[in-house]
């Protein structure tokens, strides 16, 4: 009887080990030896009386300690969000599965994520033996990736095809598949995930932002007028502005600021003025800046937002990246041709197409100072003014706090 009830439990535990995927631990963890936020919360939400298998200590008020495999049931969840077993997804051909899969180490590698101490590591690997892993939904386009593709498509459109009607290009190809985005929705869909992210953040009045401008030797810009946005007759061609548009391109430090006018700085222009200009009231950004981390695969509550983080981490990168030392001038103009139409959306469109207001600028990171944020504000000519004076127009604006000189700043 009783050897029957032993091989009776052992054939249930062999099942349930068979249906989860993965095999018992049999031991106990503590907090402190998880290292992975949403998985160090499953510890405490599961402590009980437990003595660490892993670092020997007893768990207690300050030390929380659960059984490792209330951690192995989230992990093993989680994998398959994301990924499935080959013969789940792949054609077999010739003794071989068709496509790219790979064993649980490799796996941990591509998540990079520090899930706890190696030993525990090494364990969960174990727990899975020789389960082989693919992408779930192998054949089909990835959300974030499709995005991906549909911006490139985008910036291929307005660089190359059709600068000013790409609005007309609402028709899916042929081949189109579920997440893919044409390009007369893309301005829409930015927004979209801008709004769902909420990426929009409120600079205070009297923020300083700074603003430099290379000069002659001998030379000496001090005023609001010569250290602000430029006028429209002398608006080049830039990162976020079309020619002829004037924005205000500064940054949140003094540091970043002397860094992005780098560029400017020649044998002609060997010195830089550099002004520090307060904003007159609050200024609505978006802010592409600082941008929520893409969630753990392991919480299970945010997960979700994997894809469309993903992609935004994407696209602020692509916003903020250089175009390198060695191309034409003509040439950065084309480079910079979708994010001038997307700044243009973002002020003119989003406010009213999301109901949130005026929009005043756009933060996003700066490609030659590193941690340093920059700015592009819609803050026009006749609004960059000396301290007191009132603004011209009800556009945003900002007045001069002060005005450097720095003769010898570094070059490119």
């Amino acid at each position: 009887m009783r050897h029957n009830l032993a091989v009776g439990l052992t054939k249930r535990l062999w099942e349930e080990e068979q249906e989860r995927g993965w095999r018992s631990l049999g031991k106990e963890i503590c907090v402190d030896c998880v290292h992975e936020p949403a998985l160090k919360q499953v510890v405490e939400e599961n402590a009980i009386e437990a003595t660490c298998s892993y670092c020997g200590r007893e768990a207690s008020d300050e030390l929380a300690g659960c059984d490792a495999d209330a951690v192995m049931e989230v992990i093993g969840k989680a994998f398959h969000t994301e990924y499935s077993h080959p013969d789940e997804e792949l054609p077999w051909d010739e003794g071989e599965y068709v496509g790219k899969y790979f064993d649980t180490w490799d796996l941990l590698s591509m998540l990079g994520e520090d899930i706890g101490d190696d030993a525990f590591e090494e364990d969960i690997v174990e727990a899975f033996g020789a389960t082989a892993w693919c992408e779930r939904d192998y054949f089909q386009t990835k959300e974030g990736d499709a995005l991906a593709f549909s911006w490139q498509r985008f910036a291929d459109v307005v660089k190359y095809e059709r600068r000013y009607l790409f609005l007309q290009l609402d028709e899916p190809d042929e081949y189109a598949e579920a997440h893919d985005v044409t390009p007369a929705q893309m301005l829409s869909k930015l927004g979209e995930l801008v709004a769902r992210h909420d990426l929009l953040r409120t600079l205070p009045a009297e923020t300083k932002v700074f603003r430099g401008r290379a000069r002659a030797a001998g030379e000496a810009f001090t005023t609001a007028s010569e250290l602000g946005t430029a006028p429209r007759e002398h608006a080049f061609s830039n990162r976020m502005s079309a020619a002829g548009i004037a924005v205000f391109y500064g940054a949140l430090d003094r540091d970043t600021a002397i860094a992005e006018i780098a560029p400017a700085v020649s044998d002609e222009k060997p010195a830089v003025s550099l002004g520090t200009f307060a904003t007159r009231d609050d200024f609505r950004v978006i802010n592409l800046a600082a941008l929520p981390a893409v969630p753990s695969i392991f919480d299970a509550a945010a997960r979700g937002d994997r894809p469309t983080l993903g992609f935004l981490h994407h696209f602020a990168r692509t916003v903020s990246q250089s175009v390198g030392n060695t191309r034409a001038a003509d040439r950065e103009v084309v480079e910079f041709i979708p994010t001038q139409v997307v700044t243009e959306y973002f002020w003119h469109a989003f406010g009213d197409e999301y109901e949130a207001g005026r929009i005043d600028g756009i933060l996003y990171r700066s490609a030659r100072h590193d941690g340093g944020d920059c700015c592009a504000l819609f803050i026009p000519h006749e609004n960059c003014l000396e301290p007191g004076e009132p603004p011209r127009s009800d556009a945003p604006a900002a007045e001069l706090v002060s005005a450097e000189q720095i003769d010898d700043p570094p070059r490119r």
